[in-house]
């Protein structure tokens, strides 16, 4: 698992329309312990808190909520990949319902002096550029905005959004990614506000059945990444078989075993990788087909076959899918750059021309075996450039460390990989995130050698 994943819009897309078989990690913000745990305050359909904050960053400043007006708030962090991700969405909304919407981006949950939280807001509010097109905003020293709207929501991770309507009321919250088909019915005058209620119940049902699979799920998951990195596909296998064993009825721990399941396969038995994967297919579906899709990312490097099986559902999605918007060229570049330099050039070219960060986020899925040098030079400029920008941050050095190596850069790649697993290990990213890092790393040295 790679450094894109922190920071690309395109894998926040992926995720929500079910292609990327794997979860983002969460905001990176420390979680409430229970004897910490805020009760439950603000809920949809409540009026707004106010709006208080110790500075205006960048465009007009707000004073209050008027009545009549429609708001989108929404809360985010310098070093929050996810909300990075979600920018240039959150821009495209505002472009759209400019004089209609008014949207503000508020920076909480910073670290460090006063002086020193606001030089790194204004520093990365800078290196976005464009790409954050809105109002945005500084918390204030207390952490007012932190505390009477996230912290009574309920919320700890970030991104998170609030849609503010006519009368003052929060009426939907939820991940910026998903602000489009409420708002778009808000604006319009169609909106139900129990149709909101039932999304955000949804969503914390869903929640709540992750975190369920997680705990049941979580003294299988290392072993089993650690037998794949062996190529030990049959303790692998093994171990999922125990984990859906022990838990029959819970349904997310068999999609959580299923993408390692099959990356099993495809080192062991390939041919029962495909009835695998149509294995829960009850009829055609964009859903069915994208998911399976996104399993078989894992195994782009692993030969020929599996990019083009990705090409193949995701081409049948499209077929399926009455969405015109959907950018489906940009799913497939993952697997283009492995069977096809013609289509992907032209993707990329476009993009380019049309969008530079999403061309940016394309590059982001250059990593390394199977990609031609041509690719990989094109990507480490890009990359190196990245890394230079404070809104990205550290996040492009894991993908820049497996393009060096690739080119023969191997002691770039070990520095830039070094780098990599101590941003990781200084934001308790997710264990399996480390094992990858530290076995990427293992890999590089070894070479040297």
């Amino acid at each position: 698992m790679t450094s894109h994943l922190f920071n690309s819009r395109l894998a926040v897309a992926l995720v929500a329309a079910g292609l990327l078989a794997v979860q983002l990690p969460a905001a990176e913000s420390p979680k409430a312990s229970p004897a910490q745990a805020q009760a439950v305050t603000l809920k949809v359909g409540d009026h707004a808190p106010a709006l208080k904050v110790s500075r205006w960053v960048k465009g007009q400043p707000v004073e209050a909520l008027k009545k009549g007006e429609l708001y989108v708030v929404e809360f985010w962090a310098t070093w929050c990949g996810p909300c990075k991700a979600a920018m240039p969405h959150l821009t495209e909304l505002a472009k759209k319902y400019a004089g209609k919407v008014t949207f503000i981006g508020v920076n909480i949950k910073e670290s460090g002096s006063p002086e020193a939280v606001d030089a790194k807001v204004s520093k990365f509010v800078e290196g976005m550029g464009d790409k954050m097109g809105y109002t945005v905003a500084q918390d204030t020293r207390d952490s007012f905005m932190d505390k009477t709207w996230m912290k009574a929501g309920g919320h700890e991770g970030i991104p998170q959004s609030f849609i503010v309507d006519r009368e003052g009321r929060i009426v939907w919250e939820g991940h910026p990614t998903e602000l489009d088909k409420f708002l778009e019915k808000i604006v319009a005058g169609t909106f139900k506000l129990q149709e909101a209620k039932a999304d955000v119940a949804a969503v914390a049902q869903r929640a709540k059945e992750w975190e369920t699979a997680s705990k049941a799920f979580e003294p299988f998951d290392i072993p089993i990444r650690k037998a794949l990195l062996a190529n030990d596909w049959a303790t692998a296998l093994r171990l999922c078989d125990e984990a859906e064993s022990k838990y029959p009825d819970l349904k997310r721990v068999h999609q959580m075993a299923k993408p390692l399941r099959i990356q099993a396969l495809a080192g062991s038995a390939p041919d029962k990788v495909q009835p695998l994967l149509e294995k829960d297919f009850t009829e055609p579906s964009v859903q069915s087909y994208m998911s399976a899709a996104g399993a078989l990312l894992a195994l782009r490097e692993k030969g020929r076959r599996w990019n083009e099986l990705g090409l193949a559902y995701l081409d049948k999605a499209a077929a399926l899918d009455t969405d015109k918007g959907k950018d489906y060229d940009a799913w497939r570049f993952p697997f283009l750059i492995h069977v096809d330099d013609a289509r992907a050039h032209a993707i990329y070219e476009a993009a380019k021309a049309k969008d530079p960060q999403r061309a940016n986020e394309l590059i982001n899925w250059i990593e390394g075996e199977g990609v031609s040098k041509a690719w990989l030079e094109i990507a480490r400029v890009n990359l190196e450039e990245q890394t230079k920008n404070p809104a990205m941050g550290i996040g492009p050095l894991g993908n820049l460390a497996k393009v060096y190596f690739y080119l023969g850069r191997v002691e770039e790649a070990i520095q830039a990989q070094e780098k990599w697993i101590s941003f990781l290990n200084g934001k308790k990213a997710p264990a399996a995130y480390v094992l990858d890092a530290e076995a990427a790393l293992k890999k590089y040295q070894a070479a040297k050698k």
